[in-house]
C-alpha cells in the first residue's frame, strides 16, 4: 500500500553519529576529495572559533584539522579544483572580517590571503567552472548590504571585481546552473533572483520571486530546475517553496512544505529527492524533516532527526547519506551529527501457516489414533484459529501449547507414533514461531 500524505516514507532513517570534538552553530562545511567532511568555524559556547575539524564516514570518527588563522562565523567556505578550501569572511568576535585564507588539508596549515575588497558576513561564495571562486553580497553591519561582488583567483591568489549585482543581498543562496552562471537567489527586500555570466563577467537577468525571503535554502533538482523554500520575511518564518526555470529565467510556486523553515538545511538524496531538515527561528528549533519529489512537485513527511536543530551544517557524503552537523538546539550550540539514508527493510515474511492448516495432518494420522480423538485435536487448533482471527494472538499461543502438550501425551503413551508426533510438532511450532511465541522444548528423543 501507498503511503498516504500523512504518513512517513518507510524508506529513510536517522542514524546518530559520533558528535563533533566542540558544539557548533552556524558552521560552514564541505565534502573533500577524500570523501571526508570539512567543518569550520561556527559558534562554539557562546563566541567564534578558529577551530576546525574533520568527519571521516568511514571510521565514524572525528579529528582536528589545521585552525584557521582568526575566529570565525558566517563565513563561506569552498573547495577548490586542486583540494584546497578557501574561507573567507565573516564575523570575528571583534567585527567583520575581509580576511580569507586556504586551508590545506593535507599539510594540516592554513595560508592568509590578500583581504578582500569587502568586509563581509552574511555573504555567499561559488566555485565557477574556471576555477574561480565568486563572493558577493553580504554585509558588515555598518554600510549595510553589499551589491558589489568579486572573484578569488587561484593562480594569481588575488580578487578581481566580478561586477554588481542589481540588489543588495545579504543570508541569500548562489546557485550554479548548468548554463554555468551563477544564480543569486533572494536575500534583498524585493524578492528578486538574479544571474552571473562568466562569459561577459556581469550580472543580468534580474526577476521576481513568488515570495521574499532570506535564511532561505536551496538546491537544485536533476531536471537543471532550481527549489527555495522556506525562510524568513519580516522575521516570519516561511513554509512556502517555489521553483526557477533556466529556460524561462522565471519562477513558479512549488509545493508547501508541513513546517515553517528559516536556517535549516536542503541536501539531496542519490534519487533525486531533497530532504529539507530542522529549522531555527523565533518558533525555536524542530527535529522534523521532510523531502521534496521534483516530479511530483510535491512534499512528503520524512523521519524525525534525533536532536532537534537549526543554523546547522548538511553535507552530501560519498556513500549516498546525508549528514547533518551541530546547530542550535535547545538555545545552544551542540555537537551533535546524524546522517540519513536508506534504511535496509526487512523482506516480508512468507505467508505463516495457521492453525487451522493443522487439520488437515492430523487427519491424516487418524487410522493410528485410538476412538476419534482427531476430532479432539481439531477442535483445539479451530479454538486457536478463532483467537487468532479476533486478533487474540496470547490466546490463540496459549491453545497451540495445550494443543502441544496434547500431542506429547499421545506419544508418550503410545498411541502415536514417533513420525506422526514430529510432524505435528514441526507444525506447532512454525505456526508459534510465525506469531512470535516461543516454541516449546522439542519431545522427540527426550
Amino acid at each position: 500500500m501507498e503511503p498516504t500524505d500523512d504518513e512517513e516514507p518507510n524508506d529513510l532513517a536517522w542514524t546518530q553519529a559520533a558528535d563533533m570534538l566542540l558544539p557548533r552553530a552556524f558552521p560552514a562545511a564541505v565534502v573533500l576529495d577524500d570523501g571526508r567532511v570539512l567543518v569550520a568555524g561556527g559558534i562554539s559556547g557562546t563566541i567564534p572559533t578558529r577551530t576546525t575539524e574533520l568527519y571521516d564516514p568511514g571510521s565514524d570518527s572525528w579529528a582536528y584539522g589545521p585552525d584557521m588563522t582568526v575566529p570565525r562565523v558566517g563565513h563561506t567556505a569552498t573547495l577548490l579544483e586542486d583540494g584546497t578550501v578557501l574561507v573567507c569572511g565573516g564575523e570575528t568576535g571583534t567585527g567583520t572580517t575581509s580576511s580569507a585564507e586556504l586551508l590545506d588539508i593535507g599539510s594540516g596549515t592554513a595560508l592568509a590571503l590578500p583581504n578582500m575588497y569587502f568586509a563581509r558576513s552574511a555573504h555567499s561564495a561559488l566555485l565557477l567552472t574556471d576555477g574561480k571562486v565568486i563572493v558577493t553580497g553580504g554585509t558588515d553591519w555598518v554600510s549595510g548590504p553589499w551589491k558589489q561582488a568579486e572573484a578569488y583567483d587561484p593562480a594569481s591568489h588575488s580578487w578581481l571585481p566580478a561586477g554588481n549585482m542589481a540588489r543588495s543581498r545579504l543570508s541569500f543562496s548562489l546557485m550554479m546552473l548548468d548554463s554555468g552562471e551563477a544564480l543569486a537567489v533572494g536575500g534583498d527586500p524585493d524578492g528578486t533572483s538574479e544571474l552571473f555570466s562568466p562569459t561577459d563577467w556581469a550580472w543580468h537577468g534580474l526577476v521576481g520571486m513568488v515570495a521574499k525571503r532570506y535564511s532561505h535554502a536551496c538546491s537544485g533538482l536533476d531536471d537543471g530546475t532550481v527549489l527555495a523554500a522556506g525562510g524568513l520575511v519580516d522575521g516570519v518564518a516561511l513554509s512556502s517553496s517555489e521553483r526557477y526555470d533556466p529556460d524561462a529565467n522565471e519562477w513558479a510556486a512549488a509545493g508547501a512544505m508541513d513546517t515553517t523553515r528559516a536556517r535549516f538545511t536542503l541536501c539531496g538524496l542519490p534519487d533525486g529527492r531533497l530532504v529539507a531538515a530542522g529549522s531555527w527561528s523565533d518558533g525555536g528549533d524542530t527535529a522534523t524533516t521532510e523531502a521534496f519529489d521534483g516530479d511530483e512537485d510535491a512534499w512528503a513527511p520524512a523521519p524525525d532527526m534525533n536532536v532537534a536543530r537549526g543554523g546547522h551544517a548538511c553535507a552530501a557524503i560519498d556513500d549516498g547519506r546525508i549528514m547533518v552537523m551541530g546547530g542550535v538546539s535547545g538555545g545552544t550550540p551542540t555537537a551533535s551529527a546524524e546522517v540519513l539514508g536508506e534504511q535496509e527493510v526487512e523482506p516480508p515474511p512468507e505467508e505463516c501457516m495457521e492453525p487451522e492448516d493443522i487439520v488437515p495432518l492430523v487427519m491424516a494420522i487418524a487410522p493410528e489414533l485410538p476412538g476419534h480423538s482427531e476430532h479432539g485435536f481439531a477442535a483445539q487448533l479451530m479454538a486457536a484459529q478463532a483467537y487468532l482471527d479476533a486478533g487474540y494472538i496470547e490466546e490463540c499461543l496459549e491453545v497451540m501449547d495445550a494443543f502441544y502438550h496434547h500431542v506429547r501425551a499421545f506419544w508418550q503413551s503410545g498411541h502415536m507414533s514417533e513420525g506422526a508426533a514430529t510432524t505435528l510438532y514441526d507444525a506447532y511450532a512454525e505456526v508459534v514461531t510465525c506469531l512470535g511465541g516461543t516454541v516449546l522444548p522439542a519431545f522427540v528423543g527426550t
